[in-house]
């Protein structure tokens, strides 16, 4: 079984997603793989066009990059979620003194090491997205009636739970109370779909570079 994680940054519910880590105000989508990164497929895509009331969403694996900016586009933002695969590795975190746009002197860089790959989504989590998984909450969305803006203005309640362990995370695994967003992901997929941490979601926006530019 893989273990995903789901990431969600234009949440001001990162304040979830934007759920991706929890943060406030994006949400981005992150999973874990636990089967060896040699079979991995660059892309996994999860189908939540059933809504709330689906007993599950199918899940893709594909090599073949989705449509993402032509005609079929619309789909990814609304139905589907798409999320990239991203490879294990080393890279330094935090920000040299010389960092253009830094602001705190706490950012001292240090070498991480991944050692598991992991999938992270594409796109924040949006609007339509969102209420495809959980019960609608559309009138608490600052921009409510555009279905592919970011969904935003989720608590930590929507997002994993406080209750059963999801309150304590990442100390806790990936344990989220059932009726939450990302519980109710992991119980539809069979995938392990959370929050990434502060170190893969920094991993995966560098890219490779060294710079903030």
């Amino acid at each position: 079984m893989k273990n995903i994680k789901l990431i969600v940054l234009a949440l001001a519910f990162l304040v979830v997603p934007s759920i991706a880590y929890a943060e406030g105000a994006g949400s981005e989508l992150d999973i874990s793989n636990q089967n060896s990164e040699a079979g991995a497929s660059d892309y996994l895509i999860v189908d939540v066009s059933g809504g709330p009331a689906a007993s599950s969403y199918p899940v893709e694996y594909t090599n073949t990059a989705p449509d993402l900016t032509g005609a079929g586009n619309l789909q990814y933002k609304t139905d589907k979620i798409v999320l990239k695969w991203i490879s294990s590795g080393n890279f330094m975190m935090g920000s040299p003194d010389t960092e253009v746009g830094r602001t705190t002197s706490s950012e001292n860089t240090h070498l991480v090491t991944h050692t598991r790959g992991f999938y992270m989504g594409v796109f924040e989590v949006t609007q339509q997205q969102y209420d495809n998984v959980i019960a609608s909450k559309a009138e608490a969305f600052e921009f409510a009636g555009n279905a592919t803006y970011p969904a935003e203005r989720i608590s930590w309640e929507d997002i994993r739970g406080t209750a059963g362990g999801g309150q304590d995370w990442p100390n806790n695994g990936h344990t989220a109370l059932s009726t939450s967003f990302m519980g109710l992901l992991q119980s539809k997929t069979w995938l392990t779909f959370d929050l990434p941490t502060e170190a893969q979601w920094e991993y995966a926006c560098r890219a490779g570079t060294t710079g903030a530019l």
